[in-house]
């Protein structure tokens, strides 16, 4: 039976907004489906600039010629850190590694071993936050070289190739205007899927430990706002410091009160106490 591969566009927590995607679309996914990310994690989890090779790992299952399977018994070699062993553990499955460090052309060979050898048939390449539609010269735009990468990278490939972009604008880098702007200019006919009742006790434990771009902007204000000698937000100010929608708060507030984390003591965030000196 045909496989499909879902593609993090720009790593590990792309892996995680793929994860969830196929629980949205079970159902149309048939087949086996596998996970394919790069290493590339922030400065403040990898202490040496990113992407990481297949060379600093060790406990890697090598795949054919070219590619190599990430799993929890994996691990980064000192002094790089990569989350994907970790990923790969909490959601129980294997991460194909692809080597940025060979440039688009590299990743391209890769992808196109690894659907042929796996008899895959459907890419669908997953971006949370929406940097992979964007132009380029957005101001706000931080961080696109990866998802433009893996997006180049799945050209000319001999199979079916899908973008989906999840959590728009959660990465504080587009606005979810601009990112629709763009979509219409993709066309108005491409699908939305919401993804409101996935299983949290799956996912919610992830976002736990696993940095986000949505929580650094909480973390920054909440360095902010300590200054001021503040110890909470409420969850209706969470909701509009990240922009969410009506339905986002009511949906925030659902999810942190399922959660056992102390510092999400729903109907507030509690805000750790911070060194004035």
């Amino acid at each position: 039976m045909s496989a499909t591969l879902l593609l993090a566009a720009g790593g590990g927590g792309d892996v995680t907004g793929a994860a969830m995607l196929r629980d949205a679309l079970d159902d149309e996914l048939p087949g086996p489906v596998y996970y394919a990310s790069c290493s590339w994690d922030r400065i403040a989890v990898d202490p040496l600039p990113g992407p990481r090779a297949p060379t600093d790992f060790v406990g890697f299952e090598r795949v054919a010629q070219l590619n190599f399977a990430v799993s929890e018994a994996t691990a980064s070699r000192p002094p790089t850190v990569s989350l994907l062993p970790s990923i790969a553990a909490q959601l129980g499955t294997r991460i194909f590694l692809l080597d940025a460090q060979c440039g688009t052309a590299g990743l391209h060979r890769q992808l196109s071993e690894l659907t042929r050898v796996l008899d895959v048939t459907r890419v669908v390449v997953c971006d949370v936050g929406g940097d992979i539609i964007a132009r380029g010269d957005e101001v706000t735009l931080a961080s696109p070289l990866g998802d433009f990468m893996m997006l180049a990278a799945t050209a000319f490939l001999d199979v079916e190739v899908t973008v989906a972009v999840g959590g728009l604008g959660l990465d504080g880098e587009l606005t979810a205007d601009k990112i629709r702007e763009h979509h219409q200019v993709c066309g108005d006919d491409r699908p939305w899927v919401r993804l409101a009742r996935l299983p949290l006790q799956r996912f919610g434990r992830f976002f736990e430990w696993h940095p986000s771009d949505c929580l650094r902007i909480l973390r920054e204000y909440e360095d902010r706002v300590a200054e001021e000698g503040v110890s909470f937000l409420t969850i209706r100010r969470v909701g509009e410091i990240l922009e969410l929608p009506v339905e986002g708060l009511a949906e925030l507030r659902r999810s942190l009160s399922k959660m056992s984390h102390p510092q999400y003591v729903a109907p507030v965030w509690v805000i750790g106490r911070r060194s004035r000196g």
